[in-house]
């Protein structure tokens, strides 16, 4: 087993932060911490894996980029001879520490973000350079969410129900065309929410991909829809929708 031991030089990592050096990014202070503080945990983990095998040895270290909401930094992971170790710390193929760049990217996605923008804002905030393809994949977490979201279950009864629609050029076959989205616009004014995110958006390559959108800024708009409605009486509005509509809400509501 070796007897490396890990330490901390609180003295030095307390001059720099007085001195303005930052936390986060490329040059900051927490970065080579963690990695510090990961691969001493990985060299714990491999020795007490060694401990159980007594004929197998170390054979050497690889490399990997890891990301985490502090910046990234180069990975060395130890091996051994057989490759029976299997790492706890950071798993095999894990490249990123937290889901918390994770969440920043699904906000400013769903505040109507380009890519592009979330890229730079990445790169800026942690100095993690993402590919859109990345962005991609982190956002595509959303599509399960949403499949299950459109086959749930609805209340038994509605007895009044308002649709609205918006247009958007959607690619299929080659070509784009045009398609309505349905919405419950004069409850909850998603209407308005949607023009919000895609005013800048000139068309969706699939449905998929505008559902994603949309999906994601309805879940960011939904935090808002808690706070009781202005000027909306309830008990005076349902009066009147049971004389409109006789018969259809009075069964089902007690007024």
């Amino acid at each position: 087993m070796s007897d490396d031991k890990f330490e901390i030089d609180i003295q030095a990592f307390a001059k720099a932060l007085q001195s303005g050096q930052g936390l986060n990014g490329k040059d900051g202070l927490l970065t080579p911490l963690i990695k510090q503080i990961t691969e001493a945990a990985l060299g714990a983990e491999i020795d007490q894996h060694l401990e159980a095998e007594p004929d197998n040895r170390k054979n050497g270290k690889s490399r990997k980029t890891v990301k985490t909401s502090s910046g990234e930094f180069e990975l060395d992971t130890p091996r051994n001879r057989n490759g029976s170790f299997d790492p706890q710390t950071v798993k095999k193929h894990q490249t990123r520490l937290t889901d918390e760049m994770e969440r920043n990217v699904l906000s400013l996605f769903a505040l109507g973000n380009s890519y592009q923008h979330i890229r730079e804002y990445l790169l800026d905030m942690y100095g993690i350079s993402v590919s859109n393809g990345t962005i991609n994949a982190i956002t595509d977490r959303l599509i399960p969410e949403l499949r299950a979201w459109q086959a749930r279950d609805l209340d038994p009864v509605y007895p009044v129900v308002w649709l609205d629609a918006v247009h958007y050029k959607i690619k299929e076959n080659g070509r784009f065309i045009s398609k309505a989205i349905y919405t419950t616009n004069a409850v909850e004014a998603v209407h308005r929410q949607f023009r919000k995110l895609t005013k800048t958006k000139g068309g969706f390559a699939n449905e998929t991909s505008l559902l994603k959108l949309l999906y994601a800024g309805m879940l960011k708009a939904s935090e808002k829809w808690t706070h009781p409605v202005q000027n909306w009486n309830l008990t005076l509005t349902l009066s009147q929708l049971s004389i409109h509509f006789e018969g259809r809400i009075t069964p089902y509501l007690d007024l």
